[in-house]
């Protein structure tokens, strides 16, 4: 960027020379030495210009663009260099003030976004106040009898002043803070920022450059000075030291946040600055008013202090440290060192005591020297002493954020050598990464137990925690009589059936889209959520169409009750409807079983609709948005026995559900199971709080395992499988879509914190799953994995499927050749939160039966966090066909694929599904029949029968995997009876979809009956005159199989419900319509009666309170109001 700008104002089209780029900038003070140090860099840069500049300047945009969404840390930065680095000609010629292209209008806003707001730089400032909340509470302890006096230098618009503050919090007049800058024109915005804190602030100017004696501040009266980003730009760096020294107590403390690199970036972005180019001396690296840590250290010597330590980020180049947290001590006879002074970091180790080859015999000795070495490398890295690190605290306790959980196991790879970089996240305290650390850098580990003395690692023993022992339970082998999928239905964005939903899948369709303003209109919520309050940075979604539709005719509901069931209970309801047909069962024939439903949902959206238009309290309300009538409801319709649950580990829900069904299945509880997900989106509430937590792609692309991954989308739909055990299936007749070999569910524990998965437990669970089924590895081929697009979670799931997978195979510690594809749904319509679990299931068990892995979208580059290199995975990043896997003499095996899903709060679930071989979709034959066939189809509507006469007849255009037999078998056997009814007689499955076209277009066609069922009782034609059956069947009589038929049961269309709308409004009174605000009364005040109604529901939702007693109380309170 900076080469073309300097191309663009001397007319120069090919690469610059040093020469002609001196001349043709002749510089003004103080850039003669800034434009030396431009002329390295442009002439040095390994990009050649383009023949075309509007191609160059696109191409940089791109770049820009890229750079700031695969690193959101360093979007504020691309946005300040974009915006100063075409002014370099004019600054540096005098054509334009350099303080007025900074401090003026937007670059002012961009630098204070440096400064504070990214993650950078809220790292470091965090790390600062860190380390002064130590330092004063042990100040406070001390000398109870006076306030801890702080000072800041150059506080400008209070990046770091803000995170002190905070930290601070609770002490009160105990600290006196005094926030100083050269400038008192940042004092204003200041006071009004921090007017709300109890610490006691003063502002007062203040200049390094000048004698503190001559100013407004007390010679000798702080115990602490802070400096962040402001010591390097004076002229004599010693004397600033000097003057800082000047300003401390005996044994106070210096705190300086400073880059201490040479690199190009911050030279481009602050060279302009007339201070950055103040310095004087010899210290500074070339070109730049910056200090590498090691002279830091020296010129604080030099200036009065008696000790210092660095706590600085390694990125990996030699003796380049990007910024550093540099700590020094005054001088004193009463400075022993303070609970907060950092431990000695890198820069001030000391060497290590004569090793004691016995020091490495005791295990329990060596476990005790790994601890210590990692509670030094934990304490020096945080700049906290030792003592402040215990082996069982949390590193979140430490203060240890998720940008420092990367950086801090790149400073424990100068130990251990190359790690996992999600490590803290599987091993959180300082004993459970010693326990890990263990196993992967045995040798590493070894060596510092042989460097430690007897006499530390005995004191270690005693002080420290005493090592946790793993324990592995037995396989218990893989289930007799596995369960199977036999149906399935799901209602998606973009997706009314699973044949739809893997149209979509193969093409890699991207379903978001801005939301639909007929659920609300997002522009007034718009914003920047970490700025501003109640607003959100995303605008996007994938939504199913149709949310209001409902058949309430259908189930014998009453509009009113249909106006206040919740959306997600009737798409529930339809889509477990549409299940069960799928596997060629008329629902009708449950009844009375003991079938059982388990329902994944965490939403409850349409409560708060409800309340918002005053029907609230209604007596439909309660049933029609209780969360556990998810499942009720079914099993109510239905009439069936079996256990009936509705399932709410977040995220996980739908698949904790289906193991929870496998398991009731397996242990005889039931016969059969329902197993759905459902999740809609009806609210804007939760895209604010999603927002404000920063989980949202802004740009509402879900990324899974890219590097540009910026959080996930939200999605909705609803799900439902059908299973019963395998044997059943056979007997019955029923195509079986997959098996599920192997189900289990756990919980993360105590990790960094509650939302961020724990890679150890999601390994452990896997590990689990596979030794109970008795699976190996190497024959799954297919990882459909959680998979958010999230920078920091796709690599803690992959972690854990490494750990697993390496477990149960010879390659664990070597490099493999990847043999197992891994991709997520979620790239095609984000994340489905309770949903989501099963909408992998749909799309794994498509896979398997059309033995093709499809795409997995949006993705681009690797996240290097994955660290994919020599592991089993590799990403499906396109469609690619599913070869069977083999044993090692080459006999084929059954595919499979393996499932994870993760809550939000701990909850993780994982599943593997297997192929069943002998019932994969075939092609089939075209010909004519060898006899004639008769195919029924009913509704309860004229209209609903022309519905599924045509859906039908689009359905046979498209699948030619079944036979005429078996779409008869299922058509008579597997559908209900209903009142409007349609007869075929056809020889095969083409003549048939010609009768139906035809009949559609009012056409004759021969064979064709049609009728209203005004009668009953059973057909008493014989079982070979179709003609006959096929007239007694449209009069309403049942045509039963005379014997049992050899034909397979096949997915056909499911029942076109009617697509009423059904969306409860306003409610009416006397007067005509109420329109009421949530959680307002009539005159506009609060009202109570809102919150208690929904501390009801709630309460219903957890199980706390029974249905009964909801209308109990409910009848009380309106005997109460009446």
């Amino acid at each position: 960027m900076a080469a073309l700008t300097v191309r663009e104002h001397l007319g120069v089209t090919g690469p610059l020379s040093s020469a002609e780029l001196l001349r043709g900038l002749p510089s003004v003070e103080p850039y003669d030495r800034y434009s030396r140090r431009l002329t390295d860099i442009v002439t040095r840069t390994p990009h050649q210009p383009l023949p075309d500049k509007a191609a160059e300047r696109a191409l940089i945009d791109r770049e820009c663009a890229d750079l700031a969404a695969e690193h959101p840390e360093l979007a504020s930065h691309v946005a300040l260099a974009r915006a100063v680095i075409p002014s370099i000609p004019q600054v540096v010629t005098g054509r334009l003030a350099a303080l007025e292209l900074y401090f003026g209008g937007e670059v002012d806003e961009l630098l204070s976004r440096i400064y504070a707001g990214n993650a950078v730089a809220d790292h470091y400032n965090t790390m600062v106040a860190h380390v002064t909340e130590n330092y004063v509470h042990s100040r406070v302890t001390e000398q109870p009898d006076r306030p801890v006096r702080v000072l800041e230098v150059g506080a400008g618009t209070g990046g770091t002043t803000g995170p002190v503050l905070e930290r601070l919090t609770g002490l009160g007049r105990r600290v006196q803070y005094t926030f100083t800058d050269i400038s008192s024109s940042y004092f204003r915005q200041a006071r009004r920022r921090f007017a709300s804190t109890d610490v006691s602030v003063e502002f007062t100017a203040f200049d390094l450059e000048q004698d503190p004696a001559e100013q407004n501040v007390g010679l000798g009266s702080y115990d602490l000075v802070i400096a962040s980003n402001v010591v390097h730009a004076t002229e004599n760096i010693e004397s600033a030291t000097v003057r800082l020294r000047q300003l401390l107590v005996d044994g106070g403390l210096l705190l300086l946040n400073e880059i201490t690199s040479n690199l190009d970036y911050p030279f481009l972005l602050f060279g302009m600055i007339p201070s950055w180019w103040a310095c004087r001396d010899a210290e500074r690296l070339p070109g730049t008013p910056l200090l590498a840590p090691d002279r830091w250290q020296r010129v604080l010597e030099r200036g009065g202090f008696a000790d210092s330590w660095v706590h600085a980020h390694d990125n990996g180049v030699p003796s380049e440290d990007d910024q550093s947290v540099i700590v020094a001590r005054a001088p004193g006879a009463e400075a022993s060192e303070p609970p907060a002074v950092p431990a000695p970091g890198r820069a001030a180790v000391q060497p290590a005591p004569a090793a004691d080859p016995s020091a490495g015999q005791n295990p329990a000795g060596a476990d005790a020297a790994l601890r210590g070495r990692l509670r030094e490398v934990v304490a020096a890295f945080l700049a906290v002493p030792e003592d402040a690190v215990g082996e069982e605290t949390s590193f979140t306790a430490l203060g240890v954020d998720s940008l420092g959980a990367i950086q801090l196991v790149r400073e424990l790879e100068t130990d251990f050598g190359k790690l996992p970089k999600v490590l803290l996240y599987e091993a959180g305290t300082v004993a459970a990464l010693a326990r890990e650390l263990a196993g992967l850098a045995p040798e590493a580990c070894a060596r510092i137990a042989r460097e430690a003395t007897p006499l530390e690692a005995a004191a270690r023993v005693t002080a420290g925690s005493a090592p946790v022992e793993r324990a592995r339970s037995g396989g218990e082998g893989a289930s007799r009589d596995r369960v199977a999928i036999v149906g399935m239905a799901v209602r998606l964005p973009g997706a009314r059936t699973t044949g739809g939903l893997w149209r979509n899948l193969l093409a890699g369709t991207d379903h978001m889209t801005e939301i639909p303003l007929d659920r609300w209109d997002w522009r007034p919520l718009a914003g920047d959520p970490h700025r501003e309050e109640g607003r959100t940075n995303s605008k996007w979604g994938a939504f199913v169409d149709g949310v209001t539709e409902f058949d309430a005719e259908f189930f014998g509901i009453s509009p009113r009750e249909a106006e206040a069931m919740d959306p997600q209970q009737r798409l529930m309801l339809q889509t477990a409807w549409h299940a069960v047909e799928d596997a060629g069962h008329a629902p009708s024939s449950l009844h009375g079983s003991d079938t059982a439903v388990f329902v994944g949902a965490t939403s409850h959206d349409y409560t708060a609709h409800l309340a918002r238009v005053g029907r609230y309290r209604e007596p439909y309300a309660v049933n029609g948005n209780a969360k556990t009538v998810l499942a009720n409801r079914i099993s109510f319709e239905l009439g069936l026995h079996g256990p009936s649950e509705a399932v709410d580990t977040a995220c996980s829900s739908s698949l904790t559900a289906l193991h929870r069904a496998v398991r009731a299945v397996e242990d005889g509880e039931c016969s059969g199971a329902i197993v759905g997900g459902v999740h809609l989106l009806l609210t804007a509430d939760m895209y604010v709080a999603l927002g404000q937590m920063g989980a949202l792609s802004p740009d509402g692309k879900c990324r899974p395992f890219d590097r540009a991954a910026n959080g996930f989308s939200r999605g909705e739909g609803a799900i439902a499988v059908y299973l019963k055990p395998l044997s059943h299936a056979l007997a019955d007749g029923d195509t079986v879509h997959a098996l599920v070999r192997g189900s289990g569910v756990n919980h993360g524990g105590r990790s960094q914190s509650l939302p961020v998965p724990n890679p150890a437990a999601q390994a452990s669970l896997i590990s689990r799953v596979l030794r109970r089924s008795e699976t190996d590895p190497r024959t799954i081929g297919y990882v459909e994995a959680h998979g958010t697009g999230t920078e920091v979670g796709d690599p803690i799931e992959m972690r854990g499927l490494r750990t697993a997978f390496a477990e149960h195979t010879e390659d664990a510690g070597r490099p493999t050749e990847a043999w197992c594809a891994v991709g997520s749904i979620k790239s095609n319509m984000g994340h489905l939160e309770a949903a989501a679990g099963l909408a992998g299931v749909a799309k794994a068990v498509l896979a398997l039966r059309h033995r093709v892995i499809p795409p997995s979208i949006n993705f681009r580059h690797v996240n290097p966090l994955l660290e994919l290199e020599g592991s089993p995975f590799r990403i499906a990043d396109h469609r690619q066909d599913w070869p069977h896997p083999t044993d090692r003499h080459g006999a084929a095996l059954p595919r499979r694929a393996a499932v994870s899903a993760m809550g939000f709060g701990g909850s993780n679930a994982h599943v593997i599904l297997e192929e069943y071989p002998d019932h994969a979709p075939r092609p089939a034959s075209t010909a004519a029949a060898a006899r004639n066939e008769l195919f029924v189809l009913s509704a309860r509507s004229r209209e609903r029968l022309a519905v599924a006469a045509r859906s039908l007849a689009d359905h046979l255009d498209a699948d030619t995997t079944a036979t005429a037999a078996e779409v008869a078998h299922t058509l008579r056997s597997g559908r209900e009876e209903m009142e409007w009814r349609l007869a075929v007689i056809a020889d095969g499955l083409p003549q048939l979809v010609t009768a139906l076209r035809r009949h559609l277009a009012e056409e004759a066609a021969d064979g064709v009956f049609t009728g209203r069922a005004l009668g009953g009782g059973t057909a008493a034609a014989a079982a070979e005159d179709l003609h006959g059956l096929a007239r007694q069947w449209v009069a309403g009589q049942t045509v039963l199989e005379t014997a049992p038929r050899p034909e397979q049961r096949v997915s056909l269309p499911g029942y076109p419900f009617a697509p009423d709308s059904f969306w409860a409004v306003t409610a009416e009174d006397d007067d005509g319509p109420v329109r009421r605000e949530v959680g307002t009364s009539t005159d506009g005040s609060e009202n109570e009666e809102i919150r208690e109604l929904t501390a009801l529901l709630d309460a219903l939702s957890r199980g706390e309170l029974t249905v009964e007693d909801v209308d109990l109380r409910l009848v009380r309170n309106e005997g109460m109001n009446s």
